[in-house]
């Protein structure tokens, strides 16, 4: 499966992208047009006008092949000078190589490759790597910033905020320092500059926000807002999609839900082409009932960096970077549970003395030394972590009124093989807002353990000056 992800698309598969007036190769039908607004570069922004999954004319497998051997004649023609030849390519949204994969005699007779059935585009490249959110939220910036100071606002909103500790950025408000602003404005993209991994963190948080305002019936940039909210909404389908509970046309609704919104907010004109790339996620998860990430491998190249920096042997260099790299990749591969799924402790250890006191006192048992294994971290089912200081979702019991419980996870035990449990201070349901897609708590002293798989998820979630604590609630537990 071939990920849409810059030099890759174009070495292995010979797409153009961007670079091309047939943008997309997966349509017949996806060309670039001008827009009257100016990109980063000072050029005209081109952008796609289809705002419709019914819209899309798919190409077949047999087009793609087709025009290459096309562009292979006209290579092969003495008539096509270079510059004609790479009008060819542009209007093709491909790139000849001759020794490519497409152009392999071997592999085209044996049918082994698809450049179209075998494709598939990454969500978070598209949605939040200088993409589909990065763009809207900006704009939505923009218009507010008409009104107040929204990046004030959020820079103190945000931090009143804590996410689940596996996020590992505490940071979140500094996006909207004013250093950040700046450098937004002066950047001239048109789109709000931050990491993916910021983004996908305080997206949520701003949905809840924006959401709030229209609740409360703040009509200032409101198509603009419902705009982002509906992008947000996306987010969560994509994000959810692992846990095999997402639709295809969940998807193909949230989708033209979106591009119908951005037209409404006047944001036509700013549809960069990864607009395009989020019209074909309903059927590349009817086809491969998944859609990968990039994250696990945009991660790989720290590993890379890792071995380049210290790298001597300069007559072999990068035969040098392979051999680290692949010691270290089967290496990590050979150590036990490494594909381990399900509810278990992460680095379990021994318990110390004192932590094995308190386990033989509260439960009134004797348990024998190096019988007790303990950890901060535990992994949930089927997905996620929970952490010692993470404020959790659990299953609601018998004759609760509330849809779930809530706790703040102290420790996770683990006595002579037996199922997992979590030591959690319980909190006591207040209320839920669904439009809002949260819960509210109050603190109580209510030590207990309960078993880790009854732990659904870890939670965003703010604490207010009366001591309430207001959690996000996933797509997933709605």
């Amino acid at each position: 499966m071939q990920l849409q992800d810059g030099l890759a698309h174009k070495m292995v598969m010979g797409f153009k992208g961007d670079s091309g007036c047939r943008f997309c190769t997966l349509c017949l039908n996806a060309w670039c047009s001008v827009s009257p607004v100016l990109g980063d570069d000072d050029q005209p922004l081109m952008i796609c006008t289809m705002t419709k999954c019914s819209e899309v004319i798919k190409a077949t497998d047999a087009d793609i092949l087709g025009a290459i051997d096309r562009l292979a004649l006209r290579k092969a023609d003495p008539n096509c000078g270079p510059d004609e030849f790479e009008r060819w390519q542009k209007a093709s949204g491909l790139l000849y190589q001759e020794h490519g994969l497409l152009s392999d005699p071997v592999l085209r007779a044996q049918d082994i490759v698809q450049p179209c059935s075998q494709y598939c585009h990454d969500p978070m490249h598209t949605m939040i790597a200088n993409g589909v959110l990065n763009v809207v939220l900006w704009l939505l910036l923009v218009a507010l910033s008409h009104h107040f100071n929204i990046w004030q606002i959020l820079h103190q909103y945000v931090a009143l905020w804590t996410t689940p500790r596996h996020f590992k950025n505490t940071h979140l408000h500094e996006m909207f320092n004013k250093k950040r602003e700046e450098s937004c404005k002066n950047s001239g993209k048109g789109r709000f500059k931050c990491m993916a991994s910021e983004l996908l963190g305080v997206y949520p948080i701003l949905a809840y926000y924006f959401q709030s305002l229209l609740h409360r019936g703040n009509c200032k940039c409101r198509l603009e807002m419902i705009a982002v909210l509906l992008c947000c909404d996306l987010m969560d389908l994509l994000c959810a999609i692992p846990l095999g509970i997402i639709q295809p046309g969940m998807l193909r609704s949230a989708v033209d839900a979106l591009l119908q919104a951005c037209k409404d907010a006047g944001w036509t004109d700013r549809l960069i082409k990864k607009f395009h790339w989020i019209l074909h996620f309903p059927d590349e998860l009817e086809q491969w009932l998944l859609i990968p990430t990039c994250f696990s491998l945009e991660r790989k190249h720290r590993l890379v960096k890792r071995f380049a920096q210290t790298v001597r042997n300069t007559a072999e260099y990068v035969k040098s970077i392979y051999k680290d790299v692949l010691s270290h990749e089967l290496a990590k591969l050979r150590q036990p549970d490494i594909f381990k799924h399900g509810v278990f402790l992460v680095n379990g250890h021994k318990a110390s003395n004192k932590t094995l006191s308190f386990i033989r006192g509260f439960f009134g048992v004797h348990i024998d030394d190096g019988a007790c294994a303990v950890s901060s971290v535990a992994h949930l089912e089927p997905d996620g972590f929970a952490e010692k200081g993470d404020f959790v979702l659990l299953r609601a019991s018998a004759g609760d009124t509330s849809p779930w419980c809530a706790a703040e996870v102290w420790l996770h035990v683990e006595v002579s093989g037996q199922q997992p449990m979590s030591l959690v201070s319980m909190y006591t349901f207040v209320s839920h807002e669904e439009r809002l897609h949260s819960a509210t708590w109050r603190a109580r002293v209510a030590p207990m353990f309960v078993y880790t798989h009854d732990l659904l998820c870890s939670t965003t979630h703010k604490t207010s000056l009366d001591g309430l604590v207001t959690t996000l609630i996933p797509l997933s537990f709605r």
